[in-house]
């Protein structure tokens, strides 16, 4: 009986659908630094880019090799989730902008979501996360 209950407990993250999200960055003006890559789910998108949050479902920091970063989020259950990333070019851990709260460093979002005057709602930038390995490209913006 033992094995049998072995067995199930070994095939349930199978079921369950946990895959990988691979995520390639592109486009950053220097190999200075990393990259600095939050994955938020939905439940989580009430603290959707508000400082001293700590709960992601992925925080991955990835060097920069000839302008691009790779990531993969591992065993990620499906859902809805957003993505936003930061060229932290001092590696000062801190998305630096200036008085007038304008980026110094560059910046991005899944859907490669381009902000005009506002930081996106979650919803913008939201997509879903299917049962099975998936891969995403995102640009930099300075």
């Amino acid at each position: 009986m033992k094995s049998w209950l072995s067995l199930i407990m070994l095939l349930i993250p199978i079921w369950a659908g946990a895959a990988d999200l691979q995520v390639q960055i592109t486009d950053a003006r220097n190999n200075d630094g990393a990259m600095r890559v939050y994955l938020y789910h939905e439940k989580h998108q009430i603290s959707w880019l508000k400082s001293g949050f700590k709960e992601f479902s992925c925080k991955i920091y990835s060097p920069i090799i000839e302008g691009n970063a790779q990531i993969t989020c591992e065993d990620l259950a499906p859902g809805i989730y957003a993505l936003s990333f930061f060229h932290d070019e001092n590696l000062n851990f801190k998305f630096d902008q200036n008085f007038l709260k304008i980026p110094k460093e560059g910046y991005g979002f899944s859907l490669n979501f381009k902000p005009s005057l506002r930081a996106p709602k979650f919803k913008e930038v939201q997509f879903e996360f299917k049962d099975q390995n998936q891969k995403m490209t995102l640009k930099t913006i300075y």
